[in-house]
C-alpha cells in the first residue's frame, strides 16, 4: 500500500517531482550528465510517514556510486521555496553505464533506455525511451486518469549536446554558443511520461575519418612520398651534372 499512499500524497498535498537534465555526449559514447531533481518537502514528509524513501533521490546516492562505469563528480542539495533540490554531476564511460541508472528505484523513469545506432548513410542515431511507470496495482485502477492531469503541471526537460552537427531530430534545436547545430532539447511533463513511453530521437553526423578516410589519407601520403622521392632524385642528378 505504500505506493498507493504516496500517489495520493501527490494528489492531496500537491507535491511535485520536477526534473532537468543536460547531457554532453562524446563521440566514443562517454560523456557528462548534469541533473537537477526537485521534490516538494510535503511529499518527502509523506514518504517518511509511509516509511519509504521512494521519492527521495538523495537517499540512493550509494546505489548510484555502485553503478559500474559511472562516477559522481558533484552532489549537493538545497531547499528553495518549499522544494528540495538534488543537483548531480555524473560522468559515464558508455551509454550502457548510463542505462544502468534506470535500474535504481529512485531514478527509474528519469533516464530510460539509450541506444546509439548507425543508419544507411553512416550517420549516428540516438534513440532514448523514457516511461515513468506507475506501480502495477495503481496502473490497473482508475487512478491514472486522475493522476495524469495533475502531473501535467510538473515539467520534465532534457538537453543533449552532440559531438557533431545534428541532421534531424524530433526535439527542439537550441542555440549553440560554440557554433553549429549540436544541441537539442526535449520538453515533457510528468503526466506525459506516466501515460505512455516517450521517445527522443536525433540523428547526427558521424565524427572521425572512418575506414574510407583513413584509406584516402594513406594513399595521399604514399603519393606525397613518391613525389618527394622523384624530386630529390632530380635534384641529385642536377647537382652531379
Amino acid at each position: 500500500m505504500r505506493p498507493f499512499v504516496l500517489t495520493l500524497s501527490v494528489l492531496i498535498l500537491g507535491g511535485c517531482v520536477e526534473y532537468r537534465e543536460s547531457l554532453v555526449l562524446e563521440r566514443n559514447g562517454s560523456g557528462t550528465v548534469v541533473m537537477a531533481i526537485g521534490v516538494k518537502e510535503a511529499l518527502l514528509r509523506a514518504a517518511e510517514v509511509a516509511e519509504s524513501g521512494t521519492y527521495d533521490p538523495a537517499s540512493a546516492l550509494s546505489a548510484l556510486r555502485a553503478q559500474p562505469g559511472l562516477q559522481i563528480v558533484e552532489s549537493r542539495t538545497e531547499t528553495r521555496e518549499g522544494t528540495r533540490w538534488l543537483h548531480l554531476v555524473l560522468t559515464f564511460e558508455s551509454l550502457a553505464a548510463l542505462n544502468g541508472i534506470d535500474r535504481i528505484e529512485q531514478y527509474r523513469g528519469l533516464f530510460g533506455n539509450v541506444v546509439l545506432t548507425e543508419n544507411a548513410a553512416g550517420q549516428r542515431v540516438l534513440t532514448r525511451t523514457i516511461h515513468a511507470r506507475l506501480p502495477e496495482k495503481i496502473g490497473k485502477s482508475f487512478l491514472p486518469s486522475l493522476i495524469a492531469p495533475v502531473f501535467a503541471r510538473y515539467p520534465w526537460s532534457y538537453e543533449v549536446r552532440f559531438p557533431s552537427r545534428v541532421v534531424e531530430s524530433n526535439g527542439e534545436a537550441a542555440t549553440d554558443p560554440e557554433g553549429g547545430e549540436k544541441v537539442v532539447r526535449w520538453r515533457f511533463n510528468l503526466g506525459d511520461l506516466v501515460s505512455e513511453p516517450r521517445v527522443m530521437r536525433a540523428t547526427f553526423a558521424r565524427t572521425g575519418v572512418g575506414p574510407v578516410g583513413i584509406g584516402v589519407g594513406v594513399a595521399l601520403m604514399a603519393v606525397g612520398i613518391a613525389v618527394a622521392w622523384v624530386m630529390q632524385k632530380r635534384r641529385n642528378r642536377a647537382g652531379a651534372s
